[in-house]
């Protein structure tokens, strides 16, 4: 009985130590890769992004907003730190970790959109940022959204394993192909992610019935309380309600109280609302309903950077 209970126990000791040592060359070699929105969330957790404007918002500033060609009218750096499919409460920890490390950025953009401050009780790809699970801005974001799921994965031995989606093991992979090369490549782009592409109505016969937008007072606050730390570490905060082409708008029954509502939460001159443009009556800048494609992008960013200059938040 005793030879048996030893092997036993060698058996687990010897599992162990191979999940243990699996899990570490997973994170390890997601921290160390640069594809897509995962690349994003580790130049900004590696302290690789030091740029005087950083962008973030979900994937309408990140398919809506150019960094290069903001960078060009603004004559500035710029950086795109959109991430796709993710609202206010999942990307907060991104904007905190930029306001705690990075001395060159004296400006933050926020482009948004209906859902960003809707309460939110769902994680959109958590893949993305589980090998950063430990950074305190990120536990304590994922929590608050899904208190249950996130406690587990960090805490519970080897259940993030379980948790870890096709996403997460390519970017193992990709990380350690950079790891093991030198011809890394740069991301020209500055975390722009073009959308070359002819409009797609996307509204169905389901969409008639109109929906009621009731932000969440939780972020709210939470927002308020980044505004107020982002100026303290002298961050301007500029707000940018991204355009919406006008069929998708008539969907909301109070967007445009939401719009108000938002901007009396940013400085005068500080918000811009682009649902009013002009842009938005023109499906050709868009490639749905809610994004812009590589045109109306264009138009976008060159326009908010005059406008940028014209009002002297930036100068």
């Amino acid at each position: 009985m005793k030879e048996y209970l030893k092997e036993f126990v060698i058996f687990i000791f010897i599992l162990t130590g191979i999940l243990w040592s699996f899990e570490f060359l997973l994170k390890t070699g997601v921290r160390n890769s640069n594809n897509d929105q995962t690349g994003k969330v580790n130049r900004i957790f590696n302290h690789e992004i030091k740029s005087d404007v950083v962008i973030f918002g979900p994937s309408v500033a990140e398919v809506g907003i150019n960094a290069n060609v903001l960078a060009r009218t603004l004559n500035r750096s710029v950086y795109n730190a959109a991430i796709d499919g993710t609202a206010f409460p999942q990307y907060k920890c991104l904007v905190d970790e930029i306001a705690d490390y990075s001395e060159e950025t004296k400006y933050v953009i926020f482009g948004i959109t209906y859902f960003d401050f809707l309460r939110m009780d769902q994680l959109t790809e958590p893949s993305r940022f589980y090998a950063h699970l430990n950074n305190p801005y990120v536990y304590e974001s994922f929590k608050k959204i899904d208190n249950d799921k996130i406690t587990k994965v960090r805490y519970v031995p080897f259940y993030s394993i379980t948790q870890y989606s096709h996403l997460f093991y390519k970017n193992a992979a990709i990380g350690w192909m950079n790891y093991f090369k030198d011809d890394v490549q740069r991301d020209t782009l500055n975390g722009f992610v073009p959308h070359d592409r002819k409009f797609v109505n996307t509204i169905t016969a389901k969409d008639s019935v109109k929906t009621f937008l009731s932000l969440d007072t939780a972020q709210v606050n939470s927002f308020m309380e980044l505004k107020e730390k982002l100026r303290k570490r002298n961050i301007k905060v500029i707000v940018i309600f991204m355009p919406m082409h006008k069929p998708g708008q008539r969907l909301f029954v109070n967007l445009k109280e939401v719009v108000g509502t938002i901007k009396t939460w940013v400085d005068p001159g500080y918000f811009m609302d682009y649902t009013t443009s002009s842009m938005c009556n023109d499906e050709d800048n868009f490639y749905n309903n809610n994004h812009l494609n590589t045109k109306g992008a264009a138009l976008l960013s060159e326009d908010i950077g005059r406008q940028l200059l014209d009002r002297e938040i930036i100068k």
